[in-house]
């Protein structure tokens, strides 16, 4: 609707990665050249992807609270070494988030829906395998890729079914990826032990919503990307693609 009223747009620079939020269609039908920023956050994405699994592994948030209300609880946790993380979408976040588990001793399995080159599986050392098969062996799943029409609620009752008991979920990817029905369902019968959620069906995370009733979930603000280096970087980036798309359009 806002694009048919905008009849003198020319150019949409998205400032980050994700355009799913852009009618496609209707921008090309118009004419109107589209650009993202992608690649600028793979390492602060992947930095926060990697704070969500150690906090998950020893729970540093749970320590944190109950030290704050005056306890000393000595929590027995996890080590990381030696556990699969599973990475669902091996684009450039994906493979530094891969870099960083395998830095820590995980093993790292991958799926993706676009064949990932022989050199990134050797340099990252990640096991490819199916999506179930993923599913069933990790120990950790981390969620890393854009969000379309094809895998909204990618993970839902069947997938959670598939899983390990007791594994652990990040996503700092897309909220609409998990069906919250059914991973908060998981999270009641113990088959899921803890999540980080970077992102959210439903943004902000509204008062009412089951998941703040879970000490085992981690919550973030949709802010992973936010660090003063990445964001200059970005800034110049989409100036940049704003500046040669309206060049373009006047040649």
């Amino acid at each position: 609707m806002f694009l048919e009223k905008a009849k003198r747009l020319k150019a949409i620079a998205r400032w980050g990665v994700g355009i799913d939020g852009i009618d496609l269609v209707a921008a090309k039908r118009r004419g109107i050249q589209i650009s993202n920023t992608p690649s600028v956050f793979n390492d602060e994405v992947a930095d926060v992807v990697i704070g969500y699994i150690i906090m998950l592994a020893r729970q540093l948030h749970v320590l944190n609270s109950s030290v704050r209300q005056g306890s000393w609880p000595k929590i027995q946790g996890i080590s990381l070494r030696g556990k699969t993380l599973g990475v669902i979408g091996l684009g450039n976040i994906g493979q530094a988030v891969a870099h960083r588990a395998a830095s820590a001793g995980m093993v790292v399995a991958g799926y993706d829906v676009v064949p990932v080159p022989a050199s990134v599986i050797k340099e990252k050392s990640i096991q490819i395998m199916s999506f179930d098969q993923l599913l069933e062996i990790s120990d950790f799943i981390s969620l890393n890729c854009g969000l379309t029409d094809k895998n909204r609620h990618m993970l839902g009752s069947r997938e959670f079914a598939l899983m390990k008991h007791g594994v652990f979920i990040i996503n700092a990817a897309r909220g609409p990826l998990i069906d919250e029905s059914a991973l908060i369902q998981a999270l009641r019968d113990g088959k899921v032990a803890g999540a980080g959620l970077e992102v959210v069906e439903e943004e902000p995370l509204s008062l009412d919503n089951p998941l703040r009733q879970f000490n085992n979930c981690i919550f973030g603000t949709h802010n992973a990307s936010n660090t003063s280096e990445a964001v200059m970087r970005v800034n110049k980036l989409a100036i940049d693609n704003l500046l040669k798309a309206l060049q373009s359009t006047q040649a």
